[in-house]
């Protein structure tokens, strides 16, 4: 709303489930935007919805004659289950190299899946970049994870995802940067 009040054209590009009941109160942010494309219609958390549906809507976007325009965009990223965020060409890691000693082979399997998801999201925002910087426009773009994900990282190595109620850091270290 402070966008829309400062003049901006607001746009919002989610690549996440709306219809759950989790995420409603994003939804209803969302309806606060002028433009909105709801791209993932699941209801599934392990459907193969990939993060490229929002690369062509953020191209669009971009051409808008709107001379002012703030774009959210809402990635399902790395979020659980991790092999259900890549598509094939992106599963690279699929062994037990770099691995450390301790992890199982169950774990080994989530390990590659969750760097291959990370290797695919990548993939997004460095082409969400190069659309930005082709439109030559005076624009920023800020990325940032709304939390991060712990892949057996903690001590004991036996925690996996996110849980409020027991947090470990690196459920809360996440990305950050300007361009």
């Amino acid at each position: 709303n402070m966008m829309k009040q400062a003049g901006y054209k607001t746009y919002w590009i989610t690549n996440q489930q709306t219809m759950t009941k989790r995420n409603t109160m994003l939804t209803n942010f969302s309806q606060q935007m002028d433009e909105q494309f709801y791209l993932n219609n699941s209801r599934a958390q392990n459907s193969r919805e990939y993060d490229d549906n929002v690369i062509e809507p953020f191209r669009r976007v971009l051409n808008d004659p709107a001379e002012r325009k703030f774009i959210m965009i809402h990635l399902l990223g790395t979020h659980m289950k991790y092999e259900y965020r890549f598509p094939s060409e992106y599963e690279v890691f699929k062994d037990r190299k770099g691995l450390p000693d301790w992890a199982t082979n169950d774990q080994v399997a989530v390990i590659n899946s969750y760097d291959n998801a990370v290797l695919y999201n990548d993939f997004v925002v460095s082409t969400l970049i190069k659309s930005l910087s082709a439109a030559k426009a005076n624009s920023l773009m800020v990325y940032f994870s709304d939390h991060g994900e712990d892949v057996y990282d903690s001590p004991g190595h036996a925690v996996l995802g996110r849980n409020e109620g027991k947090p470990t850091l690196p459920m809360y270290t996440i990305p950050f940067f300007v361009w």
